[in-house]
C-alpha cells in the first residue's frame, strides 16, 4: 500500500483526534478562564455596579456549556480511539455525534439570544455599536456552527468513501 493510500485512510481518524482534542482542550482552558474571572471579579464586585449582571450571566452560560463541550470532546477521542475497530457502526456514530453538536449549538445560540440580561445590554448601547454588535454575534454564530458541524461531515464523508474499512 502506497503511502498516500495509508494517510487517506486515517484522516477520518485523525480528523476525529483533532476534533476531540480541540473541544476537550478549549472547553477546559475557557473553564479555567471563567473561573479565574469569578475570583477576580468577586474581588471588586461592589465597584462594578450594573455590569456585574451581565458577567454573571455569561459565566453561568458558559459554565453550562463548557462541560458539555468537553464531554463532546471525549466522544470524539474515543470515536478516534476505536475507529478502526468501529466497522459498520463508524457511520452511525458519526451522525449521533454530529446530532449531539448540533443540538448543542442550538441550544447555546437560543440561550445566548434569548436571555435577557445580554439582549438589553446590547440594546443599551449606541446604534453603530449595537449594529455592530448583532452582526459580531450572527458571525460567531456562523463560525461556531461551522466549527460544529464541517469536522462530523468531513468525517462522513470519509466513512461513505471507504477510508478505514479494514
Amino acid at each position: 500500500m502506497t503511502e498516500v493510500k495509508k494517510q487517506n485512510k486515517n484522516v477520518g481518524r485523525i480528523i476525529s483526534y483533532s476534533t476531540g482534542a480541540c473541544y476537550f482542550f478549549y472547553g477546559g482552558f475557557s473553564l479555567l478562564i471563567v473561573y479565574l474571572q469569578k475570583m477576580m471579579i468577586s474581588t471588586v464586585e461592589n465597584q462594578m455596579g450594573d455590569e456585574i449582571d451581565y458577567f454573571n450571566t455569561m459565566h453561568t452560560i458558559f459554565l453550562e456549556y463548557l462541560p458539555y463541550l468537553m464531554l463532546l470532546g471525549v466522544g470524539y477521542l474515543l470515536f478516534g480511539l476505536f475507529y478502526k475497530k468501529l466497522g459498520s457502526y463508524k457511520f452511525l456514530i458519526n451522525i449521533l455525534l454530529a446530532i449531539i453538536s448540533v443540538l448543542g449549538v442550538i441550544s447555546y445560540t437560543s440561550t445566548i439570544s434569548g436571555n435577557e440580561t445580554i439582549t438589553s445590554e446590547f440594546s443599551s448601547m449606541p446604534d453603530e455599536i449595537s449594529g455592530a454588535m448583532d452582526t459580531v454575534l450572527v458571525v460567531s454564530y456562523i463560525v461556531i456552527f461551522s466549527f460544529f458541524t464541517v469536522p462530523q461531515f468531513i468525517i462522513g464523508r470519509k466513512i461513505l468513501l471507504g477510508d478505514g474499512r479494514n
